[in-house]
């Protein structure tokens, strides 16, 4: 299994990645902006053992763009960048990989803002329950 996680301020998850390596002994590969993080996923396979997990909220990424599976792309809502990462860059490629997002939004702000997206509101786990994120990833492995 290879968890692959994009947060623009690994800081605030520090906790919460301490807590999964020590509850399922998984360290995930951790991407601090959106090219680092296009230039890990364009390696990965396609792969149901494997979960990609995106911050929604990507207000410390300072990129103006950068390509994602050779195309061009650029965040128009810091808020959403995740949503629009997702939406624009990977869902096409990664149909059998789980694909999470992770947040501090409220967990209603954030299923509002993912309808707009037309994303699945399942996907979503708000950074204070890291423990239904350590059940998923135990459920996965």
């Amino acid at each position: 299994m290879k968890i692959v996680w994009l947060e623009d301020d690994l800081k605030t998850i520090r906790n919460s990645v301490n807590y999964i390596k020590e509850k399922t002994g998984i360290k995930p590969v951790l991407c601090e902006n959106f090219a680092e993080f296009s230039d890990v996923l364009e390696e990965m396979e396609d792969d149901a053992a494997n979960i990609i997990i995106i911050d929604i909220r990507m207000l410390f990424n300072t990129e103006y763009g950068f390509s994602c599976f050779d195309k061009e792309f650029r965040v128009k809502q810091e808020l959403d960048g995740g949503f629009e990462y997702f939406k624009e860059c990977i869902q096409e490629h990664f149909s059998n990989t789980k694909i999470l997002f992770f947040t501090s939004k409220p967990l209603d702000e954030a299923k509002r803002d993912a309808k707009k997206y037309d994303i699945d509101t399942s996907m979503i786990i708000t950074k204070d329950n890291v423990n239904l994120l350590v059940k998923i990833l135990k459920e996965e492995s």
